[in-house]
């Protein structure tokens, strides 16, 4: 069974009989040697407004300080405002009278760009419940993308290049981080235009058809490889971001030497330790430790290897 598709002008058949492993690697390489065609039309490219999007929701209705987003979740925050600019900042939350920054006081001190927007949790998805807030909040990711387009970002993601983000925005309808497992895509980066097929495609063929209250990850991640799977068009992927293996997933903040943080646009660490501090990370001799610092400063430039080689983001 082949689907048969043009991507960029040249057709890509799909064989949607081959394991997902082969799949995944013949969209990357097809999509790759696109790629550069592409971009000798960027001064075509759309240009619109770049609108990021934050998810939080709170599964209570009295939130404390014990509720506030986590000192590395502010560093996430500040990685988009200083790196990538955006024109807004959006952070959806059930809970609008609840200011979640108060850990962030001291490290975010131009709030001008971000904003509250209220939303309401949804709790059932086709007369099912969901088990877990965060499939709650991947519905709504993509409720944002139809109704602002921008980018969505999980708060365990960091933005590193700013420009080549924007190139991302400007030259792509829909792009998103492709995952370590060769059947799944990941929704902790993910960018769209405004009135692109690919959100809407997810809202209904994922959660409106196919909505698995105790599958998180098949909804998010793997429907979304089947859709590309199938049109190859919908979606750029993006490597480098959300494919850390398991394995290094829990000790990113021990290992030195292991990033090239200048090839890197952005990096998801799939990391939520809620009691690091700034504290913490003065006595963190780590590659992650440096970016975390590289950027808490207010030095512009990219950190290299070892931070002795530095490319300026824009």
């Amino acid at each position: 069974m082949y689907s048969h598709l043009e991507h960029d002008g040249k057709h890509i058949h799909t064989d949607l009989t081959l394991n997902q492993t082969e799949i995944k690697r013949r969209l990357l390489e097809a999509q790759e040697n696109s790629r550069a065609q592409r971009k000798l039309a960027l001064h075509d490219a759309v240009k619109e407004d770049i609108i990021v999007h934050f998810i939080r929701l709170y599964s209570g209705y009295k939130p404390s300080d014990v509720k506030s987003v986590t000192f590395m979740e502010c560093v996430s925050l500040l990685s988009v405002l200083k790196n990538l600019q955006p024109h807004r900042t959006l952070i959806h939350t059930n809970l609008p009278e609840f200011w979640p920054f108060a850990n962030c006081a001291g490290i975010i001190k131009n709030w001008s760009g971000v904003e509250i927007v209220p939303v309401r949790r949804k709790f059932t998805m086709q007369g099912k419940r969901f088990f877990f807030i965060a499939h709650e909040a991947d519905v709504m990711k993509f409720d944002a993308l139809v109704e602002y387009g921008g980018l969505v970002l999980d708060f365990d993601v960091y933005i590193i290049n700013g420009g080549k983000v924007r190139e991302l925005m400007r030259t792509w309808p829909c792009f998103m981080c492709d995952e370590k497992a060769p059947f799944l895509l990941n929704a902790g980066f993910i960018g769209c235009r405004k009135g692109s097929r690919f959100p809407k495609l997810m809202l209904q063929r994922s959660y409106h058809e196919d909505f698995q209250p105790k599958l998180w990850l098949w909804n998010s991640g793997q429907m979304s490889f089947n859709l590309v799977a199938e049109d190859p068009s919908l979606v750029e992927l993006v490597p480098g971001i959300c494919n850390i293996p398991t394995e290094d997933r829990f000790n990113v903040l021990e290992h030195r030497d292991r990033y090239n943080w200048t090839d890197k646009i952005a990096y998801h660490t799939f990391y939520h330790d809620k009691t690091f501090t700034r504290a913490h990370l003065r006595k963190t001799n780590s590659s992650f430790g440096d970016l975390l610092n590289w950027i808490l400063s207010d030095d512009r430039r990219l950190p290299g290897p070892m931070l002795k080689r530095r490319v300026r983001p824009f």
